[in-house]
């Protein structure tokens, strides 16, 4: 591990300092801070990296608190809302009956969909139709790779899904909806994706001799013959992927940056593991190009997140 690396897992641990410590952090003459950030935003930041700080008083390597509420939406059959410093992401799944794909007939569907509220950022808010092409595309982006996790991690069994074989299963239709986009919106989106299907309860259908799923009989009536009934039960989450996204900044790296910082970034790497800590995804949008070591630092900085969430997520779930 790289020493700014290993300096970033020992920052992640508990060592921290805070932004008015940094000297020489306002403008140039005539200038306030506020003033300086805004019309030299890179100049501005080097004075704090050159410190090991951000302005947000964050160490180098140092995540967002983060927070997780399950059940956040009632009327769906599971929910979550993440939060990664302000960053704020809904998720909620809701099942329906449908029919499997072909060659699949034991597997039900699970179907994931990312929205960024154009209020969400300033970026969306823009009077042009080109501040609203580039949320979609962001939001696009980000369904995609969401998916493409689910499927590669077998983050549920599909096979849990299956009512009647070739003829029923259950569909989740996963919405994920961005609801205060400061940067990192792909791992907070992925950590909302998991709780809320690890939220989920399947509920009690009544299955006649044709495969035909309908609502369970009463209590005091009888079964016709031919139908059965199965009973509701909690999704079984499979494994849990995490994501983690650092940034190359005038040669520092910032782990998990804000949509201030994103703006500003020369490189970005995403990375996702699974339970087991294994690469499920590395993501460098742009075809940039990064060295190795960079790389390197980013996973074993990805490694002491995802421990951290990871517990965090068992907590929540236990409750």
């Amino acid at each position: 591990l790289a020493p700014q690396a290993a300096s970033a897992s020992r920052e992640m641990q508990g060592e921290s300092g805070t932004a008015a410590d940094v000297a020489g952090a306002r403008g140039g003459e005539g200038l306030d801070a506020s003033a300086f950030r805004a019309i030299y935003p890179r100049q501005f930041y080097e004075r704090f990296l050159a410190e090991g700080l951000r302005p947000d008083g964050r160490p180098l390597g140092r995540a967002r608190p983060t927070s997780v509420a399950l059940g956040a939406v009632s009327t769906a059959n599971g929910s979550a809302h993440v939060k990664v410093g302000e960053t704020a992401v809904l998720a909620a799944v809701k099942l329906e009956i449908g029919s499997p794909k072909l060659g699949k007939p034991n597997e039900g569907q699970v179907i994931v969909n990312f929205e960024q509220l154009p209020l969400s950022s300033p970026a969306g808010t823009g009077s042009s139709g080109q501040a609203a092409k580039l949320v979609e595309q962001t939001s696009q982006r980000i369904s995609e790779r969401l998916s493409n996790v689910l499927e590669a991690c077998m983050v549920v069994n599909l096979e849990d899904l299956c009512v009647c074989a070739g003829k029923s299963c259950w569909v989740a239709y996963v919405d994920i909806c961005c609801l205060d986009a400061n940067g990192g919106l792909f791992d907070a989106a992925l950590l909302a994706l998991v709780a809320a299907l690890g939220n989920t309860s399947i509920p009690t259908v009544m299955v006649n001799a044709e495969g035909a799923v309908m609502p369970p009989p009463k209590a005091d009536k009888p079964l016709k013959e031919g139908n059965k009934t199965m009973a509701g039960r909690r999704l079984v989450i499979r494994s849990v992927p995490l994501g983690l996204t650092c940034g190359m900044l005038s040669g520092y790296m910032l782990v998990d940056p804000n949509a201030e910082e994103e703006a500003l970034l020369s490189v970005v790497i995403g990375v996702v593991l699974d339970a087991d800590e294994r690469i499920a995804e590395t993501y460098v949008p742009g075809g940039q190009c990064i060295s190795m070591q960079h790389l390197q630092d980013c996973i074993e900085v990805a490694k002491i997140r995802s421990r951290d969430v990871r517990k965090l997520l068992d907590q929540v779930m236990a409750t």
